[in-house]
């Protein structure tokens, strides 16, 4: 199960990353796919993908695992 997951967090995106560090700054989704030329619904996905990849129970889980493994700095 471990292996499992370390692998899963090897394969986030540098998408999934940015809306994972932009969430952690207090942006909204709407925010982050205007900094991110995207879709509302196409950070949703990403930051659906990096949950499911952490194995976080929801999107502030995600962000908190995100930072504890050093994969994001909360200070941008």
């Amino acid at each position: 199960m471990v292996g499992e997951s370390v692998s899963l967090v090897a394969t986030l995106t540098r998408s999934e990353l940015k809306c994972l560090a932009l969430t952690a700054s207090g942006h909204s989704v709407d925010s982050v796919a205007r900094k991110l030329s995207l879709a509302s619904h196409e950070v949703e996905t990403l930051l659906f993908c990096a949950e499911r990849k952490l194995g976080a129970q929801n999107r502030m889980h995600a962000v908190c695992l995100a930072a504890s493994m050093e994969l994001i700095d909360c200070n941008d």
